[in-house]
């Protein structure tokens, strides 16, 4: 990882191989949307097409999982894509899925007549 990263965890005592990989992951998937930018001169925006939208009963235990469930058409071509390609192109997402999933198993029929709705995210890392 790099110097700062390692001068940031190790002064909290919490650095860890995980810490490790997770901020790796981040810097991934930051550099693979700056690179779109500089090759393509536009923001990186899009979804597998084969996403399933239907509702999970449980959600699965690591983000293979998921990603194999939600893309299994896609998915298995993972090793022809870079890295990045699905958190990226999920990440965007995942915030308003999830508040649509909360609505669901709370009766979407509550929150028909409302014209708007203000979602306030708590604790949310910009990173991730």
């Amino acid at each position: 990882c790099s110097a700062e990263h390692w001068e940031e965890y190790q002064a909290k005592g919490q650095h860890s191989e995980e810490i490790c990989k997770t901020y790796n992951k981040s810097i991934a998937c930051e550099r693979f949307l700056w690179q779109h930018v500089e090759n393509h001169n536009e923001e990186f925006v899009e979804v597998p097409a084969d996403a399933l939208c239907e509702l999970m009963s449980s959600f699965p235990c690591s983000w293979d999982e998921y990603f194999a469930l939600r893309c299994n058409q896609s998915w298995p071509m993972k090793r022809l894509l870079p890295a990045p390609y699905f958190p990226v192109g999920t990440r965007e997402l995942s915030q308003p899925v999830n508040c649509l999933q909360a609505m669901y198993i709370h009766g979407i029929e509550n929150f028909g007549s409302l014209s708007t709705l203000a979602i306030h995210i708590v604790g949310a890392d910009k990173s991730y």
